[in-house]
């Protein structure tokens, strides 16, 4: 099985060479697995000397197990539901797997909302008067609802995505075959393309009229996992590119994310087109992205965000968004205006998971700003002061909220960011956590920065006092006498484990 995972053949493929079957049969030969009566058939390739080669996969307990499982189940489902099962053959693909491809399924809600939105900048008859290439498509779902696929590509990393969309063109998909190709964005040269696409990249004029409609992998360095101690670091999968290595020193750190390498080499090397796709805010709010947005100046023409939980296998209560760029040449000293300058405001359409309009949202763009963080290590080390706790204190913005609490020492975090809690800093410590938590954290705010504050908080006593009790009964503390006396507790006896 090891050499088949490295092959792209995942466990799922032997379910759906059992679920699309008929008397111990496989009934679809392009699948990547194929049940033949007592064996499985793995998918064929040429060998050295021109030669269909296959494999084959015996059972080792004479299909007994497989019975038991089959004998309580109806197969095949109908053949109107092939088609579909086969294109989401991602979902049966195990977590860990998506998160280090960064690759995630758009919902046909936001596909629909996507191409109207298109529509709306780029006029109706825009899928007839421009070219669409989908560079990470994966199984082709994000061109549902495309009318001309004579201006469409798709491309793929995995050759497994691009046999599926190729056999869902068998089952009525409109797309053309010799439009659909492997191809690693992020490493591999143009001239890999077909020479069609090759014509429109390499023409100035065409590449005005080409969009590149995706949404691309998204995998970071770090996650939530990561960061609380149950899952590893990703680094590896973002920097091991090409398009990293190659812009490192004009992107930063944004680069750690592949998201961001796929958008910097379409800004830099496929000048003048549009370009249309899903993602996170970052690009907008991020302070990582600062060096990003110096170089990315793009013309943000228009931007809807919806709930990521509504996407599939996608965890957080925090927005996607859909951006249509605009894009001008590319110019390190570019001194021109962009939708990511220093300060710029962007206005979006928010909608709810059902497709419902919620309101208008302004999204602020701010480079260079201090942040609530900044502010917070400016107490540190005055004179005289006497250590009587440890604040967590992670990114300055909401959803970091979480990793906002106050322990005993240090080394009760699952990281190592945050502040000593003082006798001469405690005041700012409880402003600090008040602030951050009284405000409820929603998926539309999620990204939002907390920032240095003005210095009204210095005159107003009854402000300060709120902070202070709040901090001292707010339940994520879980300030307690559990372990004994314990000064942060304003009372004599405590009679309860917490407060």
């Amino acid at each position: 099985m090891e050499k088949a995972n490295k092959a792209g053949i995942i466990s799922a493929d032997f379910f759906l060479a059992d679920l699309l079957s008929s008397e111990n049969e496989s009934l679809k030969d392009s699948l990547y697995v194929a049940l033949k009566k007592t064996k499985y058939e793995l998918a064929k390739k040429v060998d050295e000397l021109g030669f269909e080669t296959a494999s084959y996969v015996g059972f080792t307990d004479k299909q007994k197990a497989y019975k038991e499982f089959w004998s309580i189940y109806s197969r095949p489902p109908k053949e109107e539901y092939w088609d579909y099962i086969i294109g989401r053959r991602d979902l049966l693909v195990s977590q860990d797997i998506r998160e280090s491809k960064g690759s995630f399924f758009t919902p046909q809600i936001w596909v629909e909302k996507s191409q109207q939105y298109l529509a709306d900048v780029l006029g109706e008859t825009w899928q007839d008067e421009y070219y669409i290439w989908d560079c990470c498509a994966g199984t082709g779902n994000l061109l549902n609802g495309l009318t001309n696929y004579r201006n469409v590509w798709a491309s793929t990393l995995d050759k497994q995505d691009v046999d599926v969309m190729k056999d869902r063109i068998s089952n009525g998909w409109s797309m053309f075959e010799n439009h659909i190709f492997q191809f690693d964005f992020l490493n591999d040269e143009f001239s890999k393309c077909p020479q069609e696409l090759q014509d429109i990249l390499n023409d100035e004029e065409k590449r005005k009229k080409l969009v590149i409609y995706i949404n691309p992998p998204y995998a970071e360095a770090a996650t939530t996992k990561t960061i609380s101690g149950t899952g590893e670091n990703k680094t590896n999968v973002a920097v091991r590119q090409k398009t990293y290595e190659k812009y490192l020193d004009s992107i930063g750190i944004a680069g750690r994310e592949l998201f961001a390498q796929f958008f910097i080499r379409i800004y830099c090397e496929i000048s003048g087109c549009i370009l249309a796709e899903f993602s996170k805010l970052k690009m907008l709010q991020a302070p990582n992205f600062d060096g990003f947005r110096n170089v990315f100046r793009a013309k943000l023409e228009k931007l809807f965000v919806v709930p990521a939980k509504t996407f599939d296998n996608v965890k957080g209560n925090f927005p996607i968004g859909f951006f249509i760029w605009n894009k001008v040449p590319y110019s390190v000293n570019s001194n021109e205006t962009s939708s990511c300058g220093n300060i710029f405001s962007v206005d979006a359409d928010a909608y709810d998971e059902t497709g419902i309009f919620l309101q208008k949202m302004t999204f602020t763009t701010i480079s260079d700003f201090k942040s609530i963080n900044d502010w917070i290590i400016t107490t540190r080390n005055r004179a005289g002061e006497q250590p009587i706790g440890y604040m967590s204190a992670k990114g300055a913005d909401f959803q970091n909220n979480g990793f906002n609490y106050i322990v005993n020492d240090k080394s009760q975090l699952p990281h190592p960011r945050g502040t000593v809690v003082t006798t001469k800093n405690v005041l700012e410590i409880a402003i600090y956590l008040s602030v951050r938590q009284c405000i409820p954290q929603s998926w539309l705010n999620d990204r939002d920065q907390f920032f240095f504050p003005k210095d009204d908080w210095q005159n107003d006593r009854e402000f300060q006092s709120d902070c202070i009790i709040y901090t001292l009964f707010h339940g994520q503390n879980r300030i307690s006498c559990e372990e004994g006396e314990n000064n942060w507790i304003p009372f004599r006896y405590c009679k309860s484990n917490s407060i």
